[in-house]
């Protein structure tokens, strides 16, 4: 079981890609006890398969004590466990390695760094490639993630610059996506595309939950919107949560079929012209429908219609969207109990 927390919606940068808005403006904090609770469950679930742990935010840096005190526990139950963080801590080598040396004898497994244009207007490369180094050398997993926009791509662009400057294990680069910080606005070169409906499913298997206590199918920034929300993590088990996240009807197509089979939906009801023609990868395309309410619609009515019926016919999608058949959601007892919540 994979479950990642967004302990927080304060951080120290106020990003313009920023998709939840994150900033020293705000000072929502996950409940530790919310959390543990959650974890301890998760373990409970966990029983003979692996449990991975992530805390992300905001900034969770921020309060390095209740990071500190959630990864020790998190990793006493056995978890693997990992966070991100966009390196504004590593001020110094003596500083940097005091905290990184923490977190790992606390059970800290992975460190991910967050980069990119956005990020170094408050956090320079320098204190990214300071916090990467000395996280290797503590023994840590290191991951670099950077976001790019469409001048920063290529062989020659910024972004391979910036990997190839930061000594991480693990490169993870990931185009900038339409959905940004409150009020913020970039031009529509900025965003990399390819033209057409991107094929790919859906990766997701892991539960994430926001820092005010809702659950959802994806931890991709702009995810955190009723389309993929399982329900409030405060007021329903966890057990219930993971079920929805693996048989609920929308999910279970996001990950067989992809977002083009919701897309496609879209086009025989006449809604196609809300799509675009170029999107950067599938995630993109989930995203435009989610936060697209006509095309939302068209995937809620998909998902009921498949809900009701069971095996509800749906042939008619297989010619344009090149499927086999019909996706078998003869089990959806992971959808909500009435259909119209899909």
């Amino acid at each position: 079981m994979e479950i990642s927390f967004a302990l927080t919606s304060r951080c120290n940068a106020r990003c313009v890609h920023c998709a939840s808005s994150c900033g020293p403006h705000r000072d929502t904090w996950l409940e530790v006890q919310e959390v543990k609770r959650l974890i301890t469950e998760a373990a409970a679930l966990s029983t003979g398969d692996a449990l991975r742990v992530d805390f992300t935010g905001g900034e969770v840096f921020l309060d390095f004590d209740r990071l500190l005190d959630l990864v020790r526990f998190a990793s006493q139950l056995g978890a693997e466990v990992g966070c991100v963080s966009n390196a504004y801590w590593a001020t110094s080598d003596a500083s940097a390695s005091d905290k990184l040396r923490r977190l790992e004898q606390a059970g800290l497994s992975t460190l991910a760094i967050s980069t990119s244009r956005f990020h170094q207007a408050f956090v320079p490369l320098s204190r990214v490639e300071r916090a990467v180094r000395l996280a290797r050398a503590t023994g840590l997993l290191t991951e670099l993630k950077v976001i790019f926009t469409q001048d920063e791509a290529g062989t020659q662009g910024a972004a391979l610059q910036w990997s190839k400057a930061i000594p991480a294990a693990v490169h993870i680069h990931s185009p900038i996506l339409p959905y940004l910080s409150t009020g913020q606005t970039l031009p529509e070169a900025s965003y990399p595309r390819m033209p057409g409906l991107p094929r790919e499913v859906c990766p997701g298997q892991s539960l994430a939950i926001s820092e005010n206590g809702m659950a959802y199918s994806c931890a991709t920034p702009g995810a955190d919107h009723d389309f993929l929300s399982l329900g409030d993590s405060r007021a329903i088990a966890l057990a219930e949560l993971q079920h929805r996240l693996q048989q609920g009807a929308k999910q279970r197509l996001l990950r067989e079929h992809g977002p083009a089979y919701f897309a496609g939906a879209a086009i025989l009801a006449g809604d196609g012209q809300h799509l675009r023609e170029a999107y950067a990868n599938a995630c993109d395309l989930c995203l435009h429908i989610a936060h697209t309410d006509v095309l939302a619609q068209a995937a809620a009515s998909l998902c009921e219609a498949l809900h009701r019926a069971r095996h509800g016919p749906t042939q008619s999608l297989v010619p344009m969207l090149g499927k086999t058949g019909a996706p078998d959601l003869a089990d959806c007892s992971g959808c909500p109990s009435q259909p119209g919540d899909l």
